[in-house]
């Protein structure tokens, strides 16, 4: 069975103009409501049967061929992504997996190589405690954190940062890393006394089976950002397969500025007043939902 089928998009209509869903509950609650509603086809949609889901999150097509199309094309988009996959990652045998495990595991430095490296050991560029900073190799952004433990590794000096605004921790080589204050210090990225404002927005973007937030954070002082990026980890939820109501945004809401006081008083951003942050929720302006979730 093809994954993606083209369907007529049904709604339950009433005689005053008023439409429900079909699925789930039926919209009236009695015989005589019941004969005002019919059942009425509005175009065609897409059904997703490896989901088990109907509709892409858009108005219908008017017709059949046009559903078609787009059918063929994400079909193609998606067999072109496989092959992609197929090809970046080709599947390994079970006893090829357990090879290269044995012989990962056979592989050990040698007397010579440990005495050369312990003799070319120096004193760690940076210590426990230190607030330091570093360029990400992803995106090309400063990421800013704390150092949490330090290890020769090899032949040089490693620190585990734990990030700023970011969740996990990072694995940096010592000399990548720009101290910003030492150990015991109470400064972070900026002064204590500077008035810097933290800015957190989620913003839901449509999926064809729900909604998924996106949060992302901004550190402004004096009306200019000094710092930003994204925000994940914690126990933020991210998908949700109905738009909250008014209530459930609120909790939302109350919810990151939970977590937001945690990280906070961790020193994760810095020494940043807590009356200075602002939490904001709203959904993506386009309805049109993100493809190859």
């Amino acid at each position: 069975m093809p994954r993606f089928e083209v369907i007529e998009s049904k709604v339950w209509q009433r005689d005053d103009g008023r439409t429900a869903s079909i699925y789930g509950a039926v919209p009236w609650v009695s015989p005589v409501e019941e004969k005002r509603w019919k059942m009425i086809t509005r175009g065609y949609t897409v059904r997703d049967n490896e989901r088990g889901t109907a509709g892409i999150g858009r108005q219908p097509w008017a017709t059949r061929a046009e559903a078609q199309a787009w059918v063929d094309k994400e079909t193609a988009r998606l067999e072109e992504a496989r092959r992609r996959h197929e090809e970046n990652y080709p599947k390994k045998s079970p006893a090829q997996l357990q090879r290269e495990i044995d012989e990962a595991l056979s592989r050990k430095p040698s007397r010579t190589s440990r005495k050369r490296v312990h003799a070319t050991r120096t004193a760690s560029p940076v210590e426990v405690g230190d607030f330091v900073s570093f360029k990400s190799k992803y995106d090309d952004s400063t990421v800013r954190g704390r150092v949490v433990e330090v290890a020769w590794l090899d032949d040089h000096w490693s620190a585990m940062v734990k990030m700023a605004g970011r969740p996990g921790n990072a694995i940096v080589r010592a000399d990548e890393l720009t101290k910003l204050a030492k150990a015991g210090s109470r400064a972070h990225a900026t002064k204590k006394t500077s008035p810097t404002q933290l800015f957190v927005e989620g913003v839901g973007h449509r999926l064809p089976h729900g909604y998924e937030i996106h949060w992302n954070w901004t550190a402004r002082r004096g009306g200019k950002k000094i710092d930003g990026g994204a925000l994940t980890g914690g126990e933020i939820t991210e998908f949700y397969e109905e738009w909250p109501d008014y209530r459930g945004q609120a909790d939302v809401v109350e919810q990151m500025k939970k977590t937001l006081r945690e990280w906070i008083s961790s020193g994760e951003f810095g020494p940043i007043d807590l009356s200075k942050v602002n939490v904001s929720l709203r959904k993506s302006g386009s309805d049109v939902p993100i493809r190859g979730r």
